[in-house]
């Protein structure tokens, strides 16, 4: 064990590990698919799953301070990207390669040339539960109308409130930003990051009606996709860690955490007459 981390974690900034400051795998020893497997190092054979992303809202649309309750707005978008979502999707940023490609002489093998290296665009999309009252809903159509458009003039709600900012609709002004962090299974290292700006929903929720008295009642889920300019890299994921940083999880255990409620209501503690211990005073008021 006490060659563990030398034989099985890269050492920093080595080769591919270069600007990741988490523990990375170090390929050249965690192999065991050779002649023999080495069990002295099995621990590089640990696999990678995949842990849910963290979102962290980084700006919001300047737009919100043309409307009434502006932090009001704010918080509640902040709790959307970052406290209610179901789930969090389509975050890419794989690395697509093409090549041009000609024959290379007569028998059929073909000569291939890098020609273009492209990176996968990110398409954030959300699912959020409906909660009673439909906040979700209201809140979105809101965004979509006060700041994006009315679907019969195709002109913001905004507008007709007598804007104070001093700048035309540009995106800052209906977009918002957020950074997506992967966190390594202790949530302490960053494993991934993106960092997306001018996100603005591409559909708004779906409000739907119908009845059939013979059906079970159902649940309304949102999903909604974003749009998104996104930036990577070494510089990204070094912001992230800042936040995962100041995330620090010291002293935070639900095992230990108080019980939510520490004693009975006073309406329930009003009625002395019955229960577990009135229960019991009576069995003594009987006993010989």
């Amino acid at each position: 064990m006490a060659n563990k981390d030398a034989n099985t974690i890269l050492k920093a900034n080595e080769a591919y590990a270069e600007g990741i400051q988490g523990p990375v795998t170090d390929l050249t020893n965690s192999g065991q698919m050779g002649y023999v497997t080495d069990i002295r190092y099995y621990h590089g054979a640990a696999d990678y799953t995949r842990r849910p992303v963290i979102a962290f809202l980084m700006e919001g649309p300047a737009g919100f301070k043309d409307l009434p309750n502006p932090e009001k707005w704010l918080a509640c978008l902040k709790a959307l990207i970052e406290l209610h979502p179901r789930s969090i999707s389509g975050l890419d940023q794989s690395l697509e390669l093409e090549y041009s490609e000609n024959p290379f002489g007569g028998g059929g093998e073909m000569m291939q040339t890098l020609a273009k290296v492209r990176r996968n665009r990110s398409q954030p999309q959300f699912e959020w539960v409906e909660k009673i009252g439909t906040p979700v809903k209201y809140f979105w159509n809101g965004y979509i109308l006060n700041l994006l458009g009315n679907p019969e003039t195709n002109v913001p709600a905004v507008v007709s409130r007598g804007r104070s900012t001093p700048y035309g609709l540009y995106p800052d002004y209906t977009a918002f930003t957020v950074l997506f962090v992967e966190p390594d299974p202790t949530e302490r290292w960053v494993v991934e990051a993106w960092l997306c700006t001018n996100m603005m929903p591409m559909q708004g929720p779906r409000v739907e009606g119908g009845r059939d008295i013979t059906a079970t009642p159902e649940s309304v889920t949102h999903s909604i996709t974003f749009t998104c300019i996104q930036q990577v890299g070494v510089g990204v994921r070094q912001l992230a860690q800042r936040f995962l940083d100041a995330a620090n999880q010291t002293g935070i255990d639900p095992n230990f955490r108080a019980a939510w409620i520490q004693k009975a209501e006073a309406d329930v503690q009003a009625i002395d007459y019955t229960g577990y211990v009135p229960n019991m005073e009576s069995a003594k008021a009987v006993s010989v």
